[in-house]
């Protein structure tokens, strides 16, 4: 069996809904197999992030050793990498590498928490962003990056140029949206021919969500690891963290948590609804006389998976049983 594979450069988070945790069920659910390079142990939930522990160089350079002597990788995602001494280990691994690479840049935690050194910024900047195909910020982080302050779409384009500037071949800007047009949120991509594509969706009416950001830059991973283009990648990777957005899980006391796995769930319960649904018309049709026990009129048989939403989530019979 050919299987693909990406590695993603992450911290652990303990809640399980973003970092490297995140990263594995993103690119599981995808059909990617996942290698992991851990850089930091985090002790957090969905209120707080309570402690921090980065590794030391030497024990992530071997993780890095290990992976990339022994297994072919087809894309490499980066995500937290919290200090000076972590970027200098990671962009010195990577720099030579003829491997898509996707830089998440995660300054903070969905919570506040600082997940890279403010003194480390300078560091990222000259190192990091240089390396990578692709870099993700998001609002705050595009602001943080480039000191511009986003008011606009055209301020969007200009951070995009910015950080374009700084080395990074291809950027994609998260999560626009403005007063004059709140229900929809783009993405905005600025591609290394200077190209602009603005991906637009409606908002997803919550306050905060956890992982998003790690769900979304692993799914681009995982896409590109499959061979797709670029920008085809990101389209893909919008729709998919979309989905894992409207179906966020309350998990503990504080935000609500992405779903990455849940569109490979509902798969699942399709399979499942059609298999039951085959076996109860096996059953009734081997029940003498069962449409005597039936109104006169025309009836079906339905199945729907848990939670469905539209019709395409429910099975029903091709045709129907009658009184004849």
């Amino acid at each position: 069996m050919l299987v693909r594979v990406a590695l993603t450069i992450a911290g652990s988070d303990s809640s399980g809904g973003a970092g490297i945790q995140a990263d594995i069920k993103t690119m599981s659910a995808l059909g990617i197999y996942p290698c992991t390079v851990i850089t930091a142990i985090t002790s957090q939930n969905t209120s707080i992030v309570d402690h921090v522990l980065p590794l030391d160089p030497h024990t992530i350079k071997k993780q890095l050793r290990s992976i990339l002597s022994d297994i072919p990788i087809h894309a490499i995602k980066i995500g937290m990498v919290y200090n000076n001494e972590i970027i200098t280990c990671v962009s010195h691994s990577l720099k030579n590498l003829k491997i898509p690479i996707v830089l998440d840049p995660i300054i903070a935690a969905g919570t506040g928490a600082l997940l890279l050194q403010e003194e480390s910024l300078s560091e990222f900047k000259t190192k990091l962003i240089p390396v990578c195909d692709l870099i993700t910020p998001n609002i705050q982080e595009a602001e943080k990056l480039s000191g511009i302050e986003i008011k606009s779409e055209g301020d969007i384009r200009k951070t995009a140029l910015n950080i374009q500037k700084q080395g990074a071949k291809n950027v994609i800007v998260k999560g626009g949206h403005f007063k004059n047009n709140d229900a929809i949120i783009m993405d905005t991509i600025l591609d290394e021919s200077g190209k602009f594509t603005v991906i637009k969706n409606p908002r997803v009416k919550v306050v905060e969500t956890h992982g998003s950001g790690c769900n979304f830059s692993a799914a681009i991973t995982a896409f590109l690891a499959l061979k797709f283009p670029l920008v085809r990648a990101c389209i893909m990777a919008n729709k998919y963290v979309h989905n894992s957005i409207i179906n966020t899980v309350k998990i503990g006391k504080g935000i609500p948590v992405n779903n990455p796995i849940s569109t490979m769930y509902e798969d699942s319960c399709k399979y499942k609804v059609l298999e039951e649904l085959t076996n109860a018309v096996d059953q009734l049709t081997k029940i003498k006389n069962f449409e005597r026990l039936i109104p006169e009129t025309q009836s079906n048989i339905v199945y729907a998976i848990p939670s469905a939403k539209n019709v395409e989530d429910v099975a029903g019979v091709d045709g129907r049983r009658y009184y004849s």
